[in-house]
């Protein structure tokens, strides 16, 4: 499942039935291929690699990682809840996330989402009109978890998420909040498994599980 040829990936059977699902990403990642080849292999063998360490969470069985049992068990029940509640959310989120580093590396989360929109990448999905504005702010708000855990930013950032009338359109059912805080940080692990199969520490898991929390508690008032 990590054995991706880089300069074959393209002809992958994967790589097609991708585009088969979301068939303008076709010209989008013909355009990133011959802007950058380098930039096209490294991102999509990244969206292939969340893929497969999803499964792997979701399955409740990834040695990979390196995590005991009892450190993946949180991860995998947050896995499991998302799946219960949206068979698609998450597998969208993961084949889309960074389509926008074609256009614009420096902000990408931002960029990615705004194509998912102009090209009606979420259309005749079977998505209900709140998962797709989840997905969407999932997409562009990818990096904030991570960039909280690295201390890259503040829960100041959480400012420009709260004025989005989009978002708020979450913030008023908790499920759905709740939702989007699960989605948040199961994405987070998985995009960094999807560049180092050992790069979620027992330590981190923690970590983030504890963000998890704050979060909740922000965005909901619960305890």
């Amino acid at each position: 499942w990590l054995d991706w040829n880089r300069e074959k990936i393209h002809t992958a059977p994967e790589y097609n039935e991708m585009l088969g699902l979301f068939a303008p990403l076709a010209g989008i990642f013909r355009e990133g291929l011959e802007k950058d080849p380098q930039e096209f292999f490294r991102t999509v063998v990244h969206v292939f690699q969340t893929l497969a360490a999803y499964n792997r969470v979701l399955s409740g069985d990834f040695p990979e990682s390196g995590l005991a049992d009892k450190d993946l068990a949180k991860p995998h029940e947050i896995a499991r809840a998302v799946r219960s509640f949206s068979s698609l959310v998450m597998p969208v989120i993961l084949y889309l996330h960074d389509i926008g580093r074609f256009a614009d590396k420096r902000r990408h989360t931002e960029k990615s989402a705004e194509m998912i929109a102009s090209y009606r990448l979420l259309a005749d999905k079977g998505l209900s009109e709140q998962e797709m504005v989840l997905i969407l702010k999932v997409v562009e708000h990818h990096l904030l978890m991570g960039t909280l855990y690295t201390g890259e930013s503040s829960y100041l950032s959480f400012e420009p998420l709260l004025k989005d009338a989009a978002f708020r359109s979450l913030l008023a059912d908790r499920a759905w909040t709740r939702l989007f805080i699960d989605c948040l940080t199961l994405f987070t692990m998985i995009d960094v498994w999807g560049y180092h199969l050992r790069g979620v520490s027992s330590t981190s898991v923690a970590d983030y599980l504890d963000m998890k929390r704050e979060m909740e508690q922000i965005f909901t008032g619960s305890t």
